[in-house]
């Protein structure tokens, strides 16, 4: 009797059929789900640090214009201060 794997026959081949093909697909697909899982990454940090510089120029203008509607006449010295006091608090 002829088994073609020696003693243990189709012990140790494990399923992996090397010559069918079959698995090139696997690994595409495992190495693409790893790619896009690092590019999710990279870009989850890259929103994350572009979002904290942005909110400096949110207050920068917010102070330009609070600054406007003093000089204008809209506030009065007391809400000047008031709004300036909370807006460079949170820098």
């Amino acid at each position: 009797m002829d088994m073609g794997y020696g003693m243990m026959g189709h012990m140790f081949d494990y399923g992996y059929n090397y010559g069918s093909g079959q698995n090139w697909w696997w690994i595409i697909g495992s190495n693409l789900v790893n790619l896009l899982l690092i590019a999710g990454i990279i870009f989850f940090i890259y929103k994350l640090v572009k979002g904290n510089r942005g909110q400096g120029k949110s207050s920068d203008q917010a102070i330009e214009i609070l600054k406007k509607r003093y000089a204008s006449g809209e506030i009065d010295e007391e809400e000047y201060s008031r709004k300036i006091k909370i807006l460079t608090s949170s820098k």
